[in-house]
């Protein structure tokens, strides 16, 4: 049965300390160290050209993404990539995505999830 990203009960209803994670067309892909190039993080409102800031320290855009209504960001290596946050995850929820390296899995892995905080 397909999980409706809208249906997450968050057992917390707040971002601190929070991951987020991109959209199921992504590959819920966690926001992480990885995708920095040489003038920082690219972050900011929806990942659309022109709405996008650098931010030089990983924790400074993840306050930055914390504090948007609607957080994105792109892959340093893939310009074309773009995310859009659609819910927040633990740390430690945020690596065991990181660590699965097939998207379908990954995805069915953010689905099983328990304590995500939903946008």
């Amino acid at each position: 049965m397909k999980k409706n990203i809208n249906s997450f009960i968050p057992t917390k209803h707040t971002r601190d300390g929070r991951i987020p994670v991109s959209s199921i067309e992504t590959g819920c892909i966690p926001f992480n160290k990885s995708q920095i190039s040489r003038n920082g993080y690219l972050v900011g409102e929806k990942p659309i050209k022109g709405q996008l800031d650098f931010v030089e320290n990983f924790n400074e855009a993840l306050v930055k993404l914390r504090t948007t209504n609607n957080p994105g960001w792109r892959n340093y290596r893939d310009t074309g990539s773009a995310h859009i946050g659609i819910a927040w995850v633990t740390p430690e929820d945020a690596q065991l995505l990181l660590n699965e390296k097939d998207p379908s899995s990954r995805v069915a892995l953010f689905r099983s999830l328990k304590d995500v905080v939903g946008m």
